[in-house]
């Protein structure tokens, strides 16, 4: 269900472009609640997720009778106390008092089921999954008796003859590899693939989840409180290095081996949890980090992977730090998709120049900005916003879907003194959540870390981009010593050749993973389709088109995937005029709504910022 800032209804348009019935089902009426799913509902109602067309198609013949209901013209946004029509039955399924709970899956010894709360998966949806741990070594390499536990859930398909499961490798590397099974609406945005094949979720070795957790809770905590007690930087990376001293040298002591947490060992994972779940052959679909992990099970395992699906593609070849993630060039991308743009370029002509004004300014004289301290909580706190922290909102916007399309704009509301959309976007800049930091820096510090500032190359920076660049690098920097992890071999870095069918998914306006890296990697698979969406951010799950094409190479990856849904080019948030008129044509409105305001089923929203 889409989350709204604030709502503004001018009037319900009758628009639909799904089929309706000829007439409403019998059924009932119902209101759409606070963190409701059509598939969370139908899950309740009918005991199948997957039931949810049928709600769409009931509702949308009860439109054409009732105007008080609104037609469903994307399944993916419902509001709440939006009005549904629920038939009595839908088609293929039982009442959900006698749904039957998923069978008891027979899987090998190395796997130890256990209670899908305990990965606080959606309980409704909890039936529906395989939830437990698969043992595997710490230390393959070292040859060490010692194992870990990786936590996984698998989601079956009803399909009688399944195909290759699909197996997806996060980001990070350190994110909590189980957070899709939490979301509410991932059967919905997934059930074309769940038609055919399952899909399974792993937590990466240190991860959330897995055993052990390679966390340090005191580490994360700090710079949130260091920005709400105006804490300067210096007091802040000795505070950050003691507790990441404490915690490591705590897991020592517990007899962490971290030598063992490598891409390699990552790699090897995935192929024993193929094994431990019984198949013969995998889908892998890696994103971000976790392309990183596909190039190295396509290069040592290439005999499980079927296929594979690269999502926001960072290259082994990169040998250095800024071979990936380039800050300077991640912000001009979109200011100069800005030039390009007609009505962007008219009504901001110059943001980059405004947005450097902005943070000089705010370096001088730092703004109080009210925050959530505890992300999705009510607790509240004031953050001195400086010019750094400003621009690692700013960064963190451009991660968003259609997040980009703001940046523009905000640059000009800052330079106006409106700083108000910053207050959502500065606490996931300070809040390490659910990512595991101790391993992060384990992983990424045995492959090519960059080891002082001289390897940056920060000569033509402009100092707003140079606080991304240096506060990501001295982590590395500083971390690194203290873990003193073995680097992997020089024979990681070369160019991954395969003739494995991948489908490689690239945004252009990527911050993170830019486009050159993955057409590197394109260049050692002869067996490849490159897509780039001009308008795509990081990762292109989230973009139905995306999920279209995903679902279509699955089910025959010799065939180019049809690109025709991608939007042409990237589109950015201006003022604009808009009419509407009432259905019979007698009254109409015309307002201008500020930059950002999204169209809507029911009219009009401002953006979720």
């Amino acid at each position: 269900m889409k989350k709204l800032a604030f709502v503004t209804l001018l009037f319900l348009l009758a628009l639909s472009i799904t089929p309706v019935l000829a007439q409403a089902p019998e059924g009932e009426e119902y209101i759409v609640q606070a963190d409701d799913w059509l598939s969370t509902i139908a899950k309740k109602k009918y005991g199948d997720p997957l039931a949810y067309p049928a709600i769409v198609e009931a509702t949308n013949a009860k439109a054409a009778e009732d105007e008080s209901f609104t037609v469903i013209d994307d399944p993916s946004v419902i509001e709440v106390g939006q009005k549904l029509w629920l038939p009595a039955e839908a088609e293929g399924t039982v009442p959900s008092e006698t749904a039957p709970a998923s069978p008891a899956a027979d899987f090998g010894e190395a796997w130890e089921s256990v209670s899908c709360d305990t990965f606080n998966v959606v309980p409704d949806f909890a039936s529906f999954m395989d939830c437990g741990y698969v043992t595997v070594p710490e230390n393959r390499a070292a040859g060490s008796d010692a194992t870990i536990q990786l936590a996984i859930i698998r989601v079956p398909t009803d399909a009688e003859t399944p195909g290759s499961p699909v197996i997806l490798g996060t980001g990070g590397p350190g994110s909590n590899g189980l957070a899709g099974a939490a979301r509410p609406d991932f059967f919905q945005s997934h059930a074309d693939i769940l038609a055919d094949r399952d899909w399974v979720f792993f937590s990466q070795r240190g991860t959330k989840y897995a055993q052990p957790y390679l966390t340090c809770p005191e580490y994360d905590a700090v710079p949130f409180e260091a920005a709400l007690n105006n804490v300067s930087a210096e007091e802040r990376t000795a505070s950050q290095l003691e507790a990441m001293q404490a915690c490591y040298d705590a897991f020592v002591a517990e007899g962490i081996d971290f030598s063992g947490y490598n891409t390699a060992e990552n790699a090897a994972d995935v192929v024993d949890i193929t094994q431990a779940l019984g198949y013969d052959q995998i889908i892998y679909y890696g994103q971000s980090y976790g392309t990183v992990v596909g190039q190295f099970l396509l290069r040592n395992n290439p005999e499980i992977v079927e296929s594979a699906i690269l999502d926001g593609i960072a290259p082994v070849t990169a040998t250095h730090w800024s071979d990936v993630t380039n800050y300077r060039d991640a912000f001009q991308r979109v200011f100069e998709a800005c030039a390009a743009d007609e009505a962007c370029s008219a009504e901001y002509p110059d943001p980059e120049g405004t947005l450097a004004e902005v943070v000089a300014a705010l370096d001088d004289n730092p703004q109080p900005l009210p925050v959530q301290v505890d992300v999705g909580g009510g607790q509240t706190g004031t953050v001195q916003l400086d010019g750094a922290l400003a621009m690692s909102g700013l960064f963190i916007q451009l991660y968003t879907p259609g997040g980009y399309s703001l940046v523009p704009t905000l640059a000009y509301r800052m330079q106006e003194g409106d700083f108000s959309a910053l207050s959502q976007v500065i606490p996931l800049t300070l809040n390490s959540r659910d990512s595991a930091r101790v391993m992060h820096f384990a992983i990424a510090c045995t492959d090519d870390p960059v080891n002082s500032l001289d390897d940056l190359h920060l000569e033509d920076y402009a100092e707003m981009y140079r606080y991304l660049a240096l506060d990501d690098a001295n982590g590395y920097i500083t971390y690194c010593p203290l873990l003193n992890v073995t680097q992997l071999p020089d024979s990681s870095d070369e160019l991954v050749i395969s003739d494995v069918p991948t489908l490689l998914l690239q945004g252009a306006l990527d911050p993170a993973t830019p486009v050159v890296g993955g057409d590197n990697v394109a260049t050692g698979l002869s067996n490849s389709y490159n897509i780039v969406f001009p308008d795509g951010t990081h990762i292109q799950e989230h973009d139905p088109c995306g999920m279209a094409m995903m679902d279509a190479f699955m089910t025959d990856p010799l065939t180019e995937p049809d690109t025709s849904c991608i939007k042409p080019q990237p589109t950015f948030a201006v003022p604009r005029q808009v009419t509407v008129t009432s259905d019979d044509g007698t009254a109409s409105i015309s307002v201008e709504l500020p930059a950002g305001f999204q169209d809507t089923s029911g009219g009009y929203s401002s953006p979720p910022v």
